[in-house]
């Protein structure tokens, strides 16, 4: 193997080694993304609601928000890599 091609196989395992590392960093989870809606319902005084379980949806969560007897009323959507709610 010349320098060139070990060269260029060291940068390949170290790009692909650092990137999923990286975007793991970025990621909330789904219990951030609970968070985030409890946080949004207390400061618009709807803490009487539920929040349930965020679900992953490609770029965003989906937490589902009901009342005490279960009734639906929304969804939110919470974006993945920032955990800010995006459906207000």
């Amino acid at each position: 193997m010349n320098r060139f091609a070990a060269l260029m196989t060291a940068t390949a395992l170290l790009v692909g080694a650092a990137a999923p590392a990286f975007a793991d960093d970025a990621m909330v989870s789904s219990s951030d993304a609970r968070k985030a809606v409890q946080a949004y319902l207390q400061t618009h005084d709807k803490a009487n609601l539920r929040v349930g379980s965020a679900t992953r949806k490609d770029e965003y969560y989906n937490v589902p928000v009901v009342t005490a007897e279960g009734i639906p009323v929304k969804s939110f959507r919470v974006d993945a890599t920032s955990g800010k709610v995006l459906d207000r």
